[in-house]
């Protein structure tokens, strides 16, 4: 679940209303999304902040950093860390993979 920093929402009324990645801004982050998840998915059995480091590197577009880190919180949300002798908070594949 994204937290309150990362949920762009629009006052209407009496109503809060979501912004969704659309357009302009979704095919701008297309390529960042893509780059997430083959970090994720490359990185299985690799250290925590190994993961991380490479995750940082992705190039965001400055307007597009709030975006790219709901993104990120997704995707990284969905993975499952454990420490294991030697390799301490290393990403594991899920059984639902």
């Amino acid at each position: 679940m994204l937290t309150s920093d990362l949920v762009r929402v629009r006052r209407r009324g009496g109503l809060v209303v979501p912004q969704y990645l659309r357009g302009a801004a979704a095919e701008r982050l297309l390529p960042v999304a893509r780059a997430y998840l083959d970090i994720l998915s490359q990185r299985v059995g690799e250290r925590r902040d190994e993961v991380a480091a490479a995750l940082d590197a992705v190039e965001v577009p400055a307007r597009d950093r709030v975006a790219a880190l709901g993104l990120r919180k997704v995707l990284e949300d969905g993975c499952a860390y454990e420490v294991h002798d030697g390799v301490p908070n290393a990403i594991r594949k899920s059984s639902s993979s």
